[in-house]
């Protein structure tokens, strides 16, 4: 029975490795998400993560796994906004040059900001245990109003 315990255990422990993020996996996203913003907006965006971000911690990979599904999830709202039509994928193409993924460790709810076409999405870690990100939230209120959406009070 021990043995079964243990081995349950391993198999937990592997599982939730195989889950957390790296620097590589974050890459492999931005070449796929850029692949289909080619697609279906015309355009790429440049995805980088701040070089604060400190995937070495103990939350580093639950860390580099947000930034990961940010970058997933900023295409898919951009996709489906460029799916709307060429005046849309224009409009995508002229607002957003570049996305960075950062980290506010002083807030429990993630915002995205912009200065033009440059955007900051950050992913909320004051709660290491809940790690929140704030995916495409913004993508759809940015390209409709040129404003991102309010930031909830903390």
């Amino acid at each position: 029975m021990k043995r079964i315990g243990a081995l349950v255990i391993a198999a937990l422990c592997l599982a939730s490795i195989v889950h957390a993020g790296s620097k590589k996996d974050i890459q492999k996203e931005i070449e796929t998400t850029n692949k289909d913003l080619r697609e279906h907006c015309g355009c790429t965006v440049k995805f980088s993560w701040s070089p604060k971000l400190d995937f070495t911690n103990a939350y580093g990979s639950d860390l580099a796994y947000n930034v990961e599904k940010t970058i997933e999830s900023v295409g898919e709202g951009a996709i489906a906004w460029c799916k709307q039509g060429d005046d849309h994928q224009a409009k995508f193409c002229a607002m957003v040059k570049s996305v960075e993924v950062a980290e506010d460790k002083s807030v429990e709810s993630p915002y995205t900001v912009n200065k033009g076409p440059a955007v900051v999405t950050y992913i909320a870690t004051k709660l290491p245990k809940q790690i929140m990100n704030h995916g495409n939230a913004w993508v759809e209120t940015f390209l409709q109003t040129a404003k991102m959406p309010a930031r909830n009070a903390d």
